[in-house]
């Protein structure tokens, strides 16, 4: 039985800072290993959640899709989550409110 030579250019594989090849957990494009929550990029159709380096079809309560196929927590200081988006202010009958798990001011 010979040994296979793996690519690891090839999508879902990526090269270890000690230089191994390690195939990614599903769903990662490339990774620094091979947990689910150590994917530095997700393949074409998942979302990269920047907080979990996880890769996800949706992202979760409190994040939004700022940054094309990137999860993450609205930016600025101005800015509040609100419904899986950003805004500026808290639409009617809302109110701003700080959510200390993820330390952002949501609607």
């Amino acid at each position: 039985m010979s040994d296979v030579c793996i690519n690891c250019s090839v999508v879902g594989f990526s090269l270890t800072a000690s230089y191994i090849c390690i195939e990614c957990s599903t769903g990662c494009a490339t990774c620094t290993g091979t947990a689910s929550n150590e994917c530095t990029s997700c393949i074409q159709g998942l979302l990269y959640h920047s907080a979990d380096h996880t890769c996800v079809s949706v992202c979760p309560d409190g994040f939004v899709e700022i940054n094309p196929g990137q999860c993450e927590l609205c930016s600025s200081i101005t800015q509040l989550y609100y419904n899986h988006t950003c805004v500026s202010s808290c639409p009617l009958k809302t109110f701003r409110v700080h959510n200390t798990y993820l330390n952002q001011d949501e609607c």
